[in-house]
């Protein structure tokens, strides 16, 4: 007989969660991911650019506008990068990391004049392997999304800048 009613108190108990449950679980499940409205940085100064070390992959050096970054409340950490060749040459881009899914995305590419352009196919693509995008993974693995997760501000964020990497990045370990 005591077994009879702890059955019926199981089923009892599993269908109440579930009535309990199941709002929170369904509202959650049907929210989808929204991002947010970008606005473009001023055009970075030399004075504000930070140079991140992605290691001996490439001849090209990388820089972080630190006045540009921005932890978003969509979950993406927004920034301007600067990509220097040995012989001078710049590439400047306002950018994206999106820790939940390991993506970036190009919003723009800065022009000589110092002024934005629109990228033109702006869609989250994945980061891939550090050997394909290497500034791309040493960005989301030592300075914004240590462990897989987003630095919880702004400040945190430009800190692991300045300080060369996040405390809880692999290479700071």
């Amino acid at each position: 007989m005591a077994s009879a009613i702890f059955v019926v108190n199981c089923m009892f108990v599993n269908a109440v969660q579930a009535q309990v449950l199941s709002p929170l679980n369904k509202d959650f499940d049907d929210k989808s991911w929204e991002e947010q409205k970008t606005q473009l940085p001023p055009y970075p100064k030399d004075s504000n650019l930070k140079q991140i070390d992605i290691g001996p992959v490439t001849s090209f050096r990388f820089f972080v506008d630190t006045e540009s970054i921005n932890v978003g409340a969509d979950g993406v950490v927004r920034f301007t990068l600067v990509a220097r060749s040995d012989k001078g040459a710049s590439n400047v881009s306002f950018e994206g990391l999106r820790c939940q899914t390991q993506e970036k995305k190009i919003y723009a590419v800065g022009r000589a004049d110092e002024t934005w352009v629109a990228a033109r196919n702006p869609g989250w693509t994945a980061i891939g392997r550090p050997q394909v995008n290497p500034a791309h993974a040493v960005l989301f693995e030592d300075f914004f999304c240590p462990e897989r997760i987003i630095v919880s501000s702004t400040s945190e964020a430009v800190d692991a800048i300045k300080y060369g990497g996040h405390a809880r990045g692999r290479t700071r370990r």
